[in-house]
């Protein structure tokens, strides 16, 4: 099985440590196979290290990281689980560090918008943000690119599509992005 093919591996580096990201659909949809597949690391003395998001939050890890803006110390639900809450434990790959410290001279005017709620935003936070930026439209120069990703509820983005069909196109939806880093360098905020 996966379990003990993963750790005769980590066995042959000498690894300790198991680090997962764990928002995919076979996860979501097979949690009790799952937990067996942690419990059976922790048997065998290994720490894992989980990336996720609250969907995933009542799963026992020696440290979860929910890097996401809205992981509330709520979502602490294992008491021996450690979990690092919030953007600041964001990690970025190399093709975000031309940005880390460049001079971005914006004004209020016209502001490039990008919105990013992850892979599967599964509290459908970038419907609310598109509703909020069309009812600023009005009062705010502004162009804004929704980002959605692979596993985007399709309800959510169904909604998505309508709601930004009425921003006079200031609001575009972008999918199957190549490359977010440029995108991120294309957005003000």
């Amino acid at each position: 099985n996966d379990a003990q093919a993963t750790l005769k591996f980590m066995d042959e580096c000498k690894a300790e440590t198991l680090i997962l990201d764990l928002y995919n659909e076979h996860t979501k949809n097979n949690l009790s196979g799952y937990k067996y597949f942690l419990e059976y690391f922790k048997r065998h003395g290994k720490t894992t290290v989980a990336f996720d998001g609250p969907v995933m939050a009542d799963l026992e890890h020696d440290i979860m990281v929910m890097p996401y803006l809205g992981a509330d110390p709520g979502l602490k639900r294992c008491p021996s689980t450690r979990y690092l809450l919030g953007p600041s434990y964001f990690i970025l790959r190399r093709a975000f560090k031309p940005f880390l410290h460049s001079e971005n001279n914006f004004c209020a005017e016209n502001l490039s918008i990008l919105v990013s709620m992850g892979g599967a935003d599964p509290l459908n936070l970038s419907l609310k943000v598109c509703l909020s930026l069309n009812a600023m439209a009005e009062s705010v120069s502004f162009s804004s690119k929704i980002l959605l990703g692979p596993f985007f509820n399709p309800d959510h983005k169904a909604q998505l599509y309508e709601a930004a069909r009425h921003s006079q196109g200031r609001i575009k939806i972008v999918e199957d992005v190549n490359s977010i880093a440029d995108l991120m360098g294309w957005a003000d905020l």
